[in-house]
């Protein structure tokens, strides 16, 4: 049950809220996170409209949201719409979702700044949307539960921050309660009217500390100014250590601490050479990044600097990086978006400001740009969650990362498989000690990770020559794995490989004339396509097919042995006229026979 004496412990709020009688149409709700006040919301509601405010607070960003609701003649929703910006910056364009209910589908679309992003899915004919937090939307449930007039009532619902399906089920409880609980998560005892109104609520698990109360009116705008620069007690500082695994072998170690206004760490790399990097992030009182510095010292004792240091300065709309350049120091000017954070390869407490940013936002898709040091164009980045658990990253150039977080946003593991990034992240417990770590990895560097190699050979009086990358499998599942399957291949790592001849050549059949190509694949179960490409000297994730000049089908073969180091060769064939370009990782080989015209 609420007690009204938790209203006198939260002082801020109580001259802001306003009297009036509790109308049967409308009302507020404040929410609180033991103590603290998580969100206050209030709302209309009429035979065909709801509409309200929202204040939501996290330990990033304090959030003002508008909803509005299309309403059925039975009260089920047939259109959505929600609109959120930072309380601190109320002339920021807004972040919109729209929902349209039609039937067995529904049609969403997310509108962030100039870009736009639509879905349709097909749900359960009379979902509700489903925010987390929304008391007003999850009031519709209940009323709809008290006209039924049952002892439980299932019922479908669309969960905006999952795009998914979900149920909720509604028990009757002793005297005016309600256990709600939805997809099967922490359950909410709700107490409600003989008409289903919710009058408060509370988490029934004991790490769910969630308190529901409501009252006649807030004044949302004003709590929204007096919690703009407020974040939530309890959520800093906080601390956390990952372990970067590339296969088997242990590629490097990262901790950090994060309060309110400062992001500070440091890492030990092993690849090419060993690094003890330290890093800080200043947060302006928005949770922009005011400056980023980045100090590495080689502890390896490789060729270069023993000490290297960058940093970035943002200001508005502008980058100013300092950062060395073999013997110099390099100066750029970049325009960015505000809110742009920086990054740098294989930094996660970096990545978890944009999981925490995302959860923060709620919603069904987060979008935002990251500045990689020394890149003069900032990258685009969207988060999309993937059930309770997870999240998918869109980095950049490097690809879709799969991110498992908490409900704060927390990182818990990383991978990248499949994407440019290929690792594996792991959140451990306890202390390390990063100077011993350093010290006993400073000898034992990793070398590059896949280092660059070159085929030349003569094949009946033609020049053949192959530049390419060798990764290794280090553990790994390479095909189907590192490597997915029925998606274009570089061929290698690193940039594009590249395929020569001085003469021309018929290459399975098909003519191939003297010159310069890229060479990419088409891994697959069922067989193999070899690619070759007009287009040289660009990046392995560059693949345009608009200049492929012949693709052709590969032999494939299982190997007796494994091969460790992913191998091109060219062997010639006993006539003296033709040889076989072949491929071998793994327990596989692919090949594609070929003669000169």
């Amino acid at each position: 049950m609420i007690r009204r004496r938790g209203v006198a412990r939260a002082a801020p709020l109580v001259a802001l809220l306003v009297p009036a009688l509790l109308a049967a149409q409308g009302g507020a709700f404040i929410v609180r996170l033991g103590t603290d006040t998580l969100l206050v919301e209030q709302y209309r509601r009429s035979a065909t409209t709801l509409e309200g405010d929202q204040m939501l607070r996290s330990a990033r960003v304090t959030t003002v949201r508008h909803f509005t609701a299309a309403l059925d003649r039975r009260g089920g929703v047939v259109r959505y719409e929600l609109a959120g910006r930072p309380a601190a910056d109320p002339g920021a364009p807004p972040q919109t979702l729209r929902v349209d209910f039609v039937g067995d589908t529904a049609i969403i679309e997310l509108v962030i700044g100039d870009s736009s992003r639509s879905e349709r899915l097909f749900i359960p004919g009379g979902a509700m949307p489903f925010v987390n937090h929304s008391y007003a939307l999850l009031e519709l449930v209940t009323r709809q539960a008290a006209a039924a007039q049952r002892d439980s009532y299932v019922t479908p619902l669309l969960s905006l921050a999952r795009l998914a399906p979900v149920a909720a089920t509604i028990a009757r409880g002793s005297g005016d309660s309600l256990l709600v609980a939805i997809a099967d998560g922490s359950s909410l005892r709700i107490r409600a009217d003989s008409g289903g109104d919710i009058l408060g609520a509370r988490g029934t698990a004991a790490a769910q500390r969630i308190t529901v109360e409501r009252v006649a009116a807030v004044d949302v705008p004003a709590i929204a100014r007096a919690f703009a620069h407020r974040p939530l007690r309890g959520e800093s500082p906080s601390q956390g250590t990952f372990i970067v695994r590339l296969g088997h072998d242990t590629l490097g170690l990262e901790r950090y601490n994060r309060t309110a206004d400062r992001l500070e760490g440091e890492q030990v790399a092993r690849a090419p050479s060993t690094v003890h990097r330290i890093f800080a992030a200043t947060f302006g009182r928005g949770g922009a990044v005011e400056r980023f510095e980045l100090v590495e010292h080689n502890v390896s004792g490789a060729p270069g600097p023993g000490e290297s240091k960058a940093t970035v300065q943002f200001a508005g709309d502008t980058a100013i990086s300092t950062l060395l350049d073999g013997d110099s120091t390099l100066h750029q000017r970049v325009k960015v978006p505000p809110g742009t954070l920086p990054w740098y390869f294989q930094n996660y407490a970096l990545l978890e400001e944009l999981t925490r940013r995302a959860r923060s936002a709620g919603g069904t898709s987060y979008t935002t740009t990251m500045l990689p040091l020394g890149n003069t164009e900032p990258w685009t980045v969207t988060l999309d969650p993937v059930g309770r658990d997870s999240m998918t990253i869109l980095l950049g150039s490097i690809g879709l990362l799969r991110a498992r977080v908490d409900e704060r946003g927390t990182l818990l593991g990383l991978s990248g498989i499949g994407t440019t990034m290929q690792v594996t992240v792991e959140r451990v417990r306890g202390a390390l000690d990063f100077a011993a770590l350093a010290k006993a990895f400073a000898p034992r560097s990793l070398g590059p990770l896949s280092p660059a190699d070159s085929v030349r050979v003569s094949v009946a009086g033609a020049a053949l020559a192959v530049r390419y990358s060798r990764p290794s499998t280090r553990g790994r599942v390479i095909f189907g794995g590192a490597v997915p399957w029925n998606k274009v291949w570089r061929t290698g790592a690193n940039a594009a490989t590249v395929f020569e001849t001085s003469a021309d050549l018929v290459i399975a059949g098909t003519a191939v004339p003297a010159g310069k190509y890229s060479l990419w694949t088409i891994p697959s179960p069922d067989g193999w396509k070899l690619i070759l490409n007009r287009t040289t000297g660009q990046s392995g994730t560059q693949y345009d097919a608009q200049y492929d000049f012949a693709r052709v089908d590969m032999k494939v073969e299982r190997l007796a042995h494994a091969v460790e180091q992913f191998t091109i060769a060219i062997a010639p064939l006993g006539d003296g006229r033709g040889g076989v370009l072949q491929l071998e990782w793994e327990r596989t080989r692919a090949s594609v026979p070929f003669a000169k015209k």
